[in-house]
């Protein structure tokens, strides 16, 4: 069967690896398409760029990341397993990078972070850690949800302007959202919705569709439904500290590109839009689907094409830089981590 398996995934490499290569053909041709004939006007305004306002948006960025280590450190000790911060920062870092550069994407840098930690794991504490990382996907996108539908809601008047078949995208994540929230909803509440024959089938579907995902879920929302004040503050920590935080670095981009007034729900909206486009596993790291939104927004909530583009452009470049960055720790942080180790705490 072991060797049935490996041949499967032998045949599945090639699909991966064009999969892989055509998600970046389609960010680079979002990308040439969102500088278009304005090229010179985006490096006009590129070049204008006071890079006074680049410290605090990079120092804000990497918060967003040592909150990462933070939370999944925090989701981790629930199951009893202990994790030094550095090593739980070190683990999420390499996980952005294999985000990156793996034909998986996401799922792929989740993949290699969960076997980064089976490694340091010992017996018995390998299926935990992995649930970990399932559950902090989930509080993560659980929180974007969240605080997606409020954005949505203060800014309608911003989201009225945009047209054509942008408007068709941006009400699409917008309706996502929604479904996000809700099937979020849903599965913290699964045990009690499936004596409902009818709702009982559709988690029936879904988990078929789904390779069995609702009931990997389901079994991780098990472990930590004694621990509902630690997941709520996670998902309260995620909105203010990651989400709302990113909010702000954009804005510090925004301040050094535009010298025109920025209304607050102009940039709410268009960030939490954007990165809720940035989850499609379209393209690397969201780039080009982030940035096509962002722009957009952007540009219905005042800016000029230019100044929009080149915001969602320098977001971009640091979000790449840092993920680039988690190669480092890739190939150095081993030494530091030599002596630390993951164990599971007695009970």
């Amino acid at each position: 069967m072991e060797t049935e398996d490996i041949l499967i995934d032998n045949e599945k490499k090639p699909r991966r690896l064009i999969w892989f290569i055509l998600r970046i053909a389609i960010a680079a041709g979002i990308i040439l398409w969102l500088i278009g004939k304005g090229y010179s006007d985006l490096a006009e305004a590129i070049s204008q760029f006071n890079f006074i306002w680049l410290l605090p948006s990079l120092v804000l960025y990497f918060l967003h990341l040592l909150v990462c280590g933070w939370r999944w450190r925090l989701l981790l000790k629930v199951q009893k397993i202990k994790i030094t911060f550095f090593e739980s920062f070190s683990l999420i870092m390499k996980g952005f990078f294999f985000s990156l550069v793996l034909p998986g994407g996401a799922i792929g840098g989740d993949i290699a972070r969960a076997s980064l930690i089976a490694s340091k794991a010992p017996k018995g504490s390998r299926f935990e850690g992995t649930f970990s990382i399932l559950m902090d996907r989930f509080v993560g996108m659980l929180a974007l949800f969240s605080f997606a539908i409020v954005v949505i809601l203060i800014s309608l008047p911003i989201l009225r302007e945009v047209k054509g078949i942008m408007e068709m995208a941006v009400y699409a994540l917008v309706l996502g959202a929604f479904c996000g929230l809700g099937s979020g909803l849903v599965m913290l509440f699964i045990h009690k919705l499936e004596k409902i024959k009818v709702i009982a089938f559709f988690i029936s579907l879904a988990d078929r569709y789904s390779n069995g995902m609702v009931s990997r879920l389901t079994r991780t929302l098990d472990v930590y439904r004694n621990s509902v004040k630690t997941v709520i503050l996670t998902i309260v920590v995620s909105i203010f500290l990651i989400h709302m935080n990113m909010v702000a670095v954009v804005y510090c981009i925004a301040r050094g590109i535009s010298h025109e007034k920025i209304a607050p729900d102009t940039m709410l909206v268009a960030v939490t839009i954007g990165n809720t486009a940035g989850l499609i596993p379209l393209t690397p790291s969201g780039v080009g689907t982030r940035d096509a939104i962002m722009k957009t927004l952007l540009q219905a909530g005042g800016f000029s094409k230019a100044d929009a583009v080149g915001t969602a452009i320098i977001y971009t470049a640091i979000i790449l830089s840092f993920n680039l960055l988690g190669g480092v720790f890739f190939i150095f942080a081993s030494d530091f981590e030599k002596n630390i180790y993951v164990r599971k705490e007695e009970t």
